[in-house]
Parts: C-alpha cells; structure tokens; sequence
C-alpha cells in the first residue's frame, strides 16, 4: 500500500466533524491534509449553483421549500444550521479548495427523481473550466444520464456512476454494475463498502466505497482493495491508512 492508497475524501467536506457541504467544513478537509472532497450540487431557478445536499431547504437550512423554486438571492439570504455560515455556491466552493491541492467529487443532483435540473452540467464544467480545474474534478451521480449530458460539455478527471445497495442488488451486484458504467462511457462506479464486501469478488476497475463514520467500517473499506473511499469520518480514515503503512526502513 502506498502513502495515498486508497485515496480519502471527506463527505459532503467532513460530515461528521462540520455542518455538511459548507465552507468551514471544507476548510477543515483542507486542514486535515485529506486528498479530496465530494459534495453535492444543486440549481437555483436562475440557474446558480448551490453546493447543498437536499433538494427541499428544511433539513439544512433556516429556508423552506425546494432550491429549484428558489432565486440566487433567495438563497444567499439563509444561513445553515449549527452554525455552519452561508448555503456555498459552487464558484465560493471552487475558489476555497483551488488554491489546495485537493481533488473534488462533485455529485450532481437532480430537481426530483424523475427531473434533472436543465444545463446544471453545463454551469459546473463552466465553472472547472473558467478555474483550470476540469482534471481535479471528478463528477458523479445516480443519474447516469446527467453524466453523458457533463461529458457532452467537458472531460473531468474521473465520472462515476453512483448505484445504492438496492440497485446493485436489482442489476446482480458491484461486477453488473461496473460493466454498465462502462458501457455508459463512465470510468467506474461508487457503492457502499458493504455492498462491495457482499460480492463474492472484487470487480475489475475503477471502484469507490462510501463508508460513514464508524471506525470498523473505515478500516474495513480502506483494506477492501478499493481506489478511494468517501467517509463522514476522514480524520478517522486518514490516521487508520497511516497505520496500516509499513514501517519505514
């Protein structure tokens, strides 16, 4: 195992350490020394991008309603919970980690579950593109039709097709699920640790793990043979890969 492998990224920034998708929390990441960060995107309806996990405001913020219904102005007026500072539009995001050397996974969200936010993937590849930073950027979502329409309008780093326990256990696990990705023209796929741990073999190929904050299912994902893992935890994650290094000589 080298220094870096698997890569570590923090959460929505550091889920379990900050208010999530915010920018002490990706301060923080930063700070830690973790070598990336996902977090989630959404599209106000003049079309800015909000980084935010949640299409409705309620859970994370003093607003209600949808993002989608909602203008820039309206929601740069609202605050997060505990304290966490203002909703980050991509462009803040974007110009607090560039100067860093972190990459980022920016999940692209969609309005419902059946509707995609019209040209969100063009505002964000605008976005990495205006900053140079199109090959720190790894785009992924559930919405794999979201992906070819982002690879229609730039070529990040990585695309990974993000599939739930209950998907992989729809299409025949981690292994069906990778030579779909494929077949998509993405690079590899996200899924929980577990559902990886399940499968009787590790698939061939570009494989993420999400893994939460407990300590024994960190460790358990940074030993599954896997390329980066997303953990709410990525202090946790960091100090478990440093142990597992060998001693140097």
């Amino acid at each position: 195992m080298s220094a870096n492998s698997p890569l570590v990224f923090g959460h929505r920034g550091a889920k379990g350490l900050a208010q999530e998708n915010s920018l002490a929390g990706f301060a923080q990441a930063i700070e830690l020394g973790v070598d990336g960060v996902e977090f989630d995107t959404h599209l106000s309806k003049d079309c800015t991008v909000f980084v935010i996990h949640d299409a409705a405001l309620a859970r994370t913020t003093t607003g209600r309603g949808r993002i989608g219904t909602k203008s820039t102005a309206e929601i740069g007026s609202l605050t997060l919970k505990h304290g966490g500072g203002k909703v980050p539009t991509l462009d803040e995001a974007l110009d607090l980690l560039a100067p860093s050397s972190l990459l980022f996974n920016i999940e692209i969200k969609t309005a419902t579950r059946r509707r995609s936010y019209p040209g969100i993937e063009a505002a964000i590849a605008g976005s990495l593109r205006s900053r140079g930073l199109l090959q720190r950027s790894i785009i992924s979502s559930f919405d794999w039709s979201g992906l070819s329409a982002f690879l229609a309008e730039a070529r990040p780093h990585l695309t990974l097709g993000l599939l739930n326990a209950s998907m992989l256990r729809r299409i025949g696990g981690p292994g069906e699920g990778l030579r779909r990705a494929r077949k998509a023209g993405l690079n590899g796929i996200c899924i929980p640790v577990t559902s990886l741990e399940a499968a009787q073999n590790r698939p061939d190929g570009v494989v993420w793990v999400y893994a939460s904050d407990e300590p024994a299912m960190i460790a358990r994902a940074l030993s599954a043979g896997v390329d980066a893992i997303i953990t709410d935890r990525p202090d946790i994650a960091l100090s478990l890969r440093e142990a597992s290094l060998p001693a140097p000589r």
